[in-house]
């Protein structure tokens, strides 16, 4: 056995020329397999004494070199070469009276008349490029007598399932009037199959012979790869071949056109008619037999044969690998069938009348070069009557992709499951199509709808959206006649989309998204939209308002486009980006709490606006805008009254001229907080309100909390706090805020009852005595140690009087016992 590798950029040959004069027709043999490396190359250089040639199964293609490098044009091309790791080819060229012949695990794949009548061999020689390494059984040079014979198989491969059999015929042909009777033997490696061959035939002079190879397998017959190998011998002269079995697992299967449809092409039953169409069923294929090339499970193109998929497995692709591709095909489907651990799943390109039903489709992240790279479960692209129905898709880019090409037409996706790391559905242009009873489970968004898209005559109805809903770019978006059901669920919650009203308002009423178009006076009023990736989505509405609702989206409360004269007014606003505009005019927004619940958050943007206004003027003011980092200390339309605060920052926020310093007091049913409280010489000012989760029973809100010197009116401390707090089994949620306002630092114990929509909040001095994140025993001992110590004492603690009476006593200690291990926010 010989191994060839190179490093980048050299090669690595072997040569033999210890070959006697004069030998001008001549037969070279090469058995070899690719076994590492980016690129399958198999080379067989043969040198005589006028010419060298290389022959080659590369890239896709057969090739032979004449005096050449590869960057020239070859003398002979052809398709058909698959590169498959691991396996093993023969390479043979024959020259005989000056005409060559090229062959590839035996058979013929083409012919070369060489002009030159100097063709005595001199040399031959095997070598490997920098990404390429290639193992080597045996290289042959063998003189051939004038008068010869060849041997080839017809097909080149035998592919069944357990407990069936499968025929190959071979082909003798006789050259320079050789006739006579050739002895035929067949064996099989490992052994298993049993194959049959009749023992002799008669090759009449420049005529042919054909017997029939057959194979025959078991059902308990192991599944799969083995070599059959053919040798037919006449006197001094012999000739072998192997070509591949595959029992029950198989290489690519390539059909292009109706005639491809053949068992040697995986075909197990089936006429091509619409009542009994072709059948491929029941194969396992592992593209990892593919190597590092771009591996193609199942390919058909250019068919309208009514065929079907069934049952097969196709796994364990590389980062380009594509699972099953369907190009230019009408009457195709893929039913009970696994996609596992390939790069791509299935794909659907210009075809028609394609049926996608009861699969389970799995993709995971491929990375390259640090980088994730991976494709869709499904991606359809210009294609009409697709329906895929009751599959299980779990993938890390997207379950289904119809973003491609031109747009897809009467597309029916219903009943599918969705898991995995990507996004649902991405939508690109589609009409007359239906989603309907699909269930999204992934960890993105549901429905992903891109810039530019057009979505006519669609209809989605008894979807379950269970992560982020609908995702809707916004610019240049068209929606048109489309109906969408309150029967889809966001997050358990209905689905409301209206289209083409007027005078139309939602008030009150249990919303998980809201999508407007092409609406006018339309209005919305207290509402509370939670964990959804956009809570309110207007494209080309013309006078609406929202008011007192609570959006606390993931990215966006409110998105716009394309709309006028739309009013957003005392609203909190608790996500990402807050509001977001493209090509709007004349919209209001004003007396919104803009907040911010997570780690990280950006502020409202408003693209292209004309004539919009994000404040109501002086004095009503603007917006609260969590992360406004001015002061007020003047008032005024110009704020140039100085010192005379008014509420209102003295300088502008973005597009906001007057920005709030506190909440604006929103009315909403949820429960809130507008509270003044002296304590110690300090007046403390709370405002805030609260939206509970009943599924999650958790608490999220903010609270901002001002405190004043009493006698003096100076601002000692401000900060707004978002809160997120679990209430269990119970109706209560209690929490303490810390406020560090100097040596004996305050804190604000806050309860907010489910139950009754209530909140309120008491201030002491603060219970987290030792300031360290938590009410532990370590608090509880620290005013254990200083008991019963009152003010001037040498032991007294002033943060250990929670209750600031000048003693440290049973009451502070109660204190402390009731807010022991209560959630700290600071």
């Amino acid at each position: 056995m010989l191994y060839l590798s190179a490093p980048y950029p050299y090669s690595s040959a072997i040569t033999w020329n210890k070959i006697p004069s004069g030998v001008s027709d001549w037969n070279v043999t090469l058995r070899t397999e690719w076994t590492g490396g980016q690129i399958g190359d198999l080379r067989l250089d043969v040198y005589t004494s006028s010419h060298a040639y290389t022959w080659m199964a590369s890239g896709g293609s057969f090739i032979l070199q004449r005096d050449a490098s590869m960057g020239n044009n070859p003398v002979f091309s052809r398709s058909g070469y698959q590169p498959q790791m691991n396996v093993w080819h023969q390479l043979g060229l024959d020259m005989a009276v000056g005409k060559m012949s090229m062959y590839f695990d035996g058979n013929l794949i083409g012919t070369y008349t060489e002009q030159d009548s100097n063709t005595d061999l001199t040399k031959v020689q095997t070598q490997v490029g920098s990404y390429t390494a290639d193992s080597y059984d045996y290289i042959t040079a063998t003189q051939l007598n004038p008068a010869h014979f060849t041997v080839t198989t017809s097909p080149s491969l035998i592919a069944v399932l357990p407990g069936n059999s499968g025929n190959s015929t071979v082909l003798l042909t006789s050259y320079e009037n050789f006739s006579g009777t050739v002895s035929l033997t067949a064996t099989v490696s490992p052994t298993g199959p049993v194959v049959t061959l009749p023992s002799t035939t008669y090759l009449p002079g420049n005529g042919s012979s054909n017997s029939t190879l057959t194979v025959s397998t078991q059902d308990s017959t192991s599944k799969q790869a083995y070599s059959l190998s053919v040798t037919a011998t006449s006197g001094n002269q012999s000739r072998s071949l192997s070509f591949p079995l595959y029992v029950g697992v198989r290489p690519a299967i390539v059909i292009n056109g109706n005639s491809d449809f053949t068992t040697t092409n995986g075909v197990t039953g089936g006429t091509g008619t619409a009542p009994n169409p072709y059948v491929i069923s029941g194969w396992d294929i592992d593209l990892s037999q593919g190597g590092g090339c771009v591996c193609l499970g199942i390919q058909i193109q250019n068919t309208n044969a009514y065929f079907v998929i069934r049952s097969v497995y196709v796994h364990e692709g590389d980062v380009s690998s594509l699972a099953i591709s369907f190009s230019n095909v009408t009457n195709g489907r893929v039913e009970s069938s696994t996609v596992a651990n390939s790069a791509s799943g299935i794909r659907i390109v210009g075809s028609n009348n394609i049926t996608v039903s009861g699969n389970n489709v799995s993709i995971p992240v491929f990375w390259m070069d640090q980088f994730q790279d991976e494709g869709p479960c499904l991606a359809v692209t210009s294609s009409s009557s697709i329906t895929v129905s009751g599959n299980i898709f779990s993938c890390d880019a997207a379950g289904i992709d119809l973003t491609g090409g031109s747009g897809d037409s009467n597309i029916v996706i219903s009943e599918n499951h969705f898991f995995g790391g990507g996004v649902g559905i991405y939508l690109g242009t589609i009409s007359h199509s239906i989603v309907k009873n699909n269930q999204f489970s992934q960890n993105d968004i549901d429905i992903y709808v891109f810039q530019g898209t057009s979505i006519t005559n669609t209809t989605m109805s008894g979807n379950e959206f269970h992560v982020m809903g609908i995702y809707i770019q916004g610019r240049n978006t068209l929606l048109r006649a489309n109906t969408i059901t309150t029967d889809n669920l966001v997050n358990g919650r209905p689905l409301y989309y209206f289209e083409g009203c007027s005078g139309t308002s939602i008030n009150g009423v249990p919303v998980g998204q809201l999508i407007v178009v092409n609406c006018t006076n339309f209005q919305v009023s207290n509402l509370r939209i939670d964990n959804v990736v956009e809570g309110i989505v207007m494209i080309s509405v013309h006078v609406a308002s929202v008011t007192n609702a609570t959006l606390n989206a993931i990215w966006y409360g409110v998105l716009a486009s394309n709309s006028d004269h739309v009013t957003i007014a005392g609203n909190n606003v608790t996500n990402d980006y807050g509001i977001q505009f493209y090509n709007t005019s004349n919209m209001l927004v004003y007396h919104n709490n803009f907040l911010c619940a997570s780690s990280w958050c950006d502020t409202p943007t408003d693209y292209q606006g004309t004539n919009n206004l994000w404040d109501n003027g002086y004095p009503s003011g603007g917006n609260f805008w969590w992360n406004y980092p001015g002061v007020d200390n003047c008032s005024g339309p110009q704020q140039n009254v100085c010192p005379d605060p008014d509420g209102i920052g003295d300088t502008a926020f973005g597009h906001d001229r007057y920005p709030l310093m506190k909440p604006y007091p929103v009315q909403t049913s949820d429960p809130q907080v507008q509270q003044t409280i002296n304590f110690d010489g300090m007046t403390v000012s709370l405002s805030g309100s609260f939206t509970p989760d009943t599924t999650s029973r958790t608490v999220t809100g903010f609270l901002s909390v001002t405190v004043t010197n009493t006698a003096t009116g100076q601002t000692v401390f401000s900060k707004t706090y978002s809160v997120s707090v679990g209430y269990g089994s119970g109706s209560t949620a209690r929490f303490v805020l810390t406020i560090a306002t100097g040596t004996s630092w305050l804190g604000t114990a806050c309860t907010v009852n489910v139950a009754t929509n209530t909140a309120g909040c008491s201030v002491a001095r603060d219970p987290d005595v030792n300031h360290d994140g938590v009410i532990d025993i370590l608090d509880l001992s620290q005013a254990a140690i200083v008991f019963d110590s009152v003010m001037g004492d040498a032991r007294y603690s002033a943060s250990c009087d929670v209750n600031a009476d000048g003693s440290v006593n049973i009451l502070d200690l109660a204190q402390l016992a009731i807010d022991y291990q209560l959630p700290v926010f600071s």
